[in-house]
């Protein structure tokens, strides 16, 4: 192996290195991250998380709203008037 060949492999080298360490500095950085958006989102109080349409309760299946519609919610029908 030549001179230049030795110097061209060892900057290869160092590139890979550098992108690499790079890669791992980044995928640290996304898992601090992620957990703290988690404990954050843990930390929002209910009303604000409803007031900005982020509520907890689950969204009704379409199979809800035609079962109260037909009556059978469970509570008697209203009198006729």
């Amino acid at each position: 192996m030549t001179t230049e060949e030795t110097y061209v492999t060892a900057a290869f080298l160092v590139l890979l290195a550098v992108v690499l360490l790079y890669v791992i500095i980044y995928a640290f950085k996304m898992r601090r991250l992620e957990r703290e958006v988690r404990e954050l989102e843990g930390q929002t109080e209910p009303e604000a998380r409803t007031a900005a349409g982020l509520s907890s309760e689950p969204e009704p299946t379409p199979a809800e709203p035609a079962r109260e519609a037909a009556g059978e919610s469970g509570q008697p029908p209203e009198p006729a008037r």
